[in-house]
């Protein structure tokens, strides 16, 4: 980013960096925007894999389970919201080092007016876009604590993203001893972030299942 080395170009360049950082700060709000254009229509695949009567820890912001499998609502947690309750919906980061490494950062002597601003933004952003996964765990206790007598998990769609991984831990910690793992993967990638997910969390009931589309939807 070529920055004009007079007072005047400076402050435009942080000017600029603090105005980027702010869109991407909002990104909540243009993604309840883009859902809220979603529709289904009649052609919609439906999955094989969505047995009702099961409870549903979902990481859909959509009301998909409620309005294509009637699915009721108190058998799902939508543990990042959901767009029907009119929430705000949680979108982030859950590095805790970063945030810390740029507060302490904020609180240094810095050589200069862009170094110093730009590690304030830097802060500001960070902090704003942390999502607190553990709070949400603490929040969600009571769902979390009625899966013990779950015997059998199917993961569907997820893309087993480290930053998920204490959801899973604490669903591996209220449900049965002996239960069943089912992961359902598309690709190679998939099978990778399966089998990283089962050394994390030490799952020794598990089947990681291949699906094409002709096994996966029902129509």
């Amino acid at each position: 980013y070529p920055i004009e080395d007079t007072p005047q170009g400076e402050a435009k360049f942080i000017g600029d960096i603090d105005y980027s950082l702010s869109i991407f700060s909002k990104i909540s709000n243009f993604l309840s925007e883009w859902l809220s254009n979603i529709r289904y229509d009649e052609n919609i695949h439906i999955s094989k894999s969505i047995v009702p009567g099961s409870l549903f820890l979902t990481f859909n912001y959509t009301s998909t389970l409620e309005l294509l499998y009637a699915i009721p609502k108190q058998n799902i947690l939508h543990i990042h919201g959901s767009l029907s309750n009119k929430e705000e919906l949680i979108c982030g980061h859950n590095d805790t080092k970063i945030v810390r490494e740029l507060k302490k950062r904020t609180d240094e002597y810095h050589d200069g007016y862009i170094d110093q601003e730009l590690t304030n933004l830097e802060y500001q952003y960070f902090s704003t876009t942390y999502k607190d996964v553990d709070e949400i765990i603490k929040q969600n206790n009571i769902f979390f604590q009625n899966l013990s007598s779950v015997n059998t998990i199917n993961i569907l769609g997820h893309s087993l993203n480290s930053i998920d991984f204490p959801y899973f831990s604490r669903v591996k910690t209220e449900v049965a001893e002996n239960c069943i793992w089912n992961i359902h993967c598309f690709n190679n990638d998939d099978k990778k972030s399966a089998n990283n997910l089962i050394k994390k969390l030490n799952i020794i009931n598990y089947r990681i299942i291949f699906s094409n589309e002709r096994d996966y939807y029902m129509n």
